[in-house]
């Protein structure tokens, strides 16, 4: 941006000095420029989104309680990602938590609505290959049961790894994620 300021300098006090200025300053110039306007995708949530709900599912927020996962390393989580679904499912009169326990049959005992995002292992932090079970054999053991006794679960899971982290608990339930990603 310096150099931005010094060049608007030198063409207003005369434009033929444009000369003076090097060819590695025109670059990096060019190299802003072309860096502001491009369009910078991004996966943030819209936090000035407010959602209008005419007619809430439970008005005096006495709805089911929701947890949303974030104790496995959840890409999409209530502070972040989340956030504003979360929002949305409190105007509608839900109760949504956030779930950073250990997952026992006690810890998940009032939840009516249990809901996991893009969870993850500890060693795919790093990298994606080979992907690890987000959940060990107790949790999955645990879920299943809380299921079996009324619990809803609902698994979102996008690309690897995190396809691949869910399978196991998914597996439980009768279906499989795929572990890949497209190119």
């Amino acid at each position: 941006l310096l150099m931005l300021f010094k060049l608007v300098k030198i063409l207003v006090r005369d434009p033929s000095d444009i000369r003076k200025f090097s060819f590695i300053y025109n670059y990096i110039i060019f190299i802003v420029l072309i860096t502001i306007a491009l369009p910078v995708p991004s996966q943030t949530p819209n936090y000035a989104y407010n959602p209008n709900i005419g007619q809430t599912s439970y008005p005096n927020h006495n709805g089911p309680i929701i947890y949303i996962d974030e104790s496995h390393l959840n890409l999409h989580t209530l502070k972040n990602r989340w956030k504003m679904t979360g929002k949305l499912l409190e105007k509608d009169g839900y109760r949504v938590y956030p779930f950073d326990n250990e997952l026992t049959h006690e810890s998940i005992n009032e939840c009516d609505i249990f809901i996991i995002v893009n969870a993850t292992h500890e060693k795919n932090k790093a990298r994606i290959n080979p992907t690890y079970s987000a959940f060990r054999p107790e949790e999955i053991s645990v879920i299943k049961t809380w299921v079996e006794n009324g619990g809803s679960l609902m698994l979102i899971a996008d690309h690897m790894p995190f396809a691949g982290a869910i399978n196991n608990l998914a597996n439980v339930f009768g279906f499989s994620f795929e572990n890949g990603h497209a190119v």
